[in-house]
């Protein structure tokens, strides 16, 4: 979404330990496996919630 401008909240880039280790290397694995059709790391969610989480994904999109 290049039309959207992104305001980090915090004065800490990244709060979460754990994603701040993630590098360009392994996200580009990640990205490559996901478009290759065999995805890594995928978790999985009961319907209602991955329903709520994508409403909640497409109403942030949609601020401008």
């Amino acid at each position: 979404h290049p039309d959207q401008e992104i305001h980090f909240l915090s004065p800490v880039v990244c709060m979460c330990a754990t994603m701040y280790r993630i590098d360009l290397a392994h996200l580009c694995w990640a990205v490559e496996s996901l478009a290759a059709g065999d995805p890594v790391n995928a978790i999985k969610v009961d319907e209602l919630t991955a329903q709520q989480s994508l409403a909640a994904l497409e109403r942030m999109l949609e601020v401008k």
